[in-house]
């Protein structure tokens, strides 16, 4: 079963980033320069090609996935514990573009903070405590 899941997983990644891509070739998001009868492609996030995200910022969609999850929580809850983030790349001058799926980073970061979140909420019913403790979460 693991290997017909990720078998569909990469089929489906693969088939989003061919229509995507068609997508952006086709519906506005080409110019040509007519003098130099060239064709160049450019989007409206340049950094996006296709489903890709060159130079991904993490830490943009691991807040969004923060809010997203808090949000949950609250609903569920009544309230939520805080996340601190630490983004050990920005001490790093010269790290590394990274090139990622931004939907799929976001889901994979929202799921796993609203399990801990659920967990440390949970977790903290038992015990009797009410605060609301911080959840640190680093990236690298």
């Amino acid at each position: 079963i693991d290997e017909f899941a990720s078998q569909r997983l990469a089929l489906r990644v693969l088939s989003g980033h061919l229509v995507t891509m068609y997508e952006q070739a086709m519906f506005g998001k080409i110019t040509s320069d007519e003098n130099a009868m060239t064709q160049t492609t450019t989007t409206i996030d340049s950094n996006l090609s296709g489903l890709f995200e060159q130079n991904c910022d993490v830490t943009r969609y691991v807040r969004n996935a923060i809010a997203d999850s808090k949000t949950d929580c609250v609903r569920m809850f009544d309230r939520a514990p805080n996340v601190v983030v630490y983004d050990k790349r920005k001490t790093h001058a010269n790290s590394p573009p990274f090139t990622y799926i931004p939907e799929h980073l976001h889901h994979m970061v929202f799921e796993l903070l609203k399990n801990s979140m659920r967990a440390v909420i949970e977790c903290q019913q038992e015990n009797g405590d009410q605060s609301s403790p911080d959840e640190q979460n680093s990236i690298d």
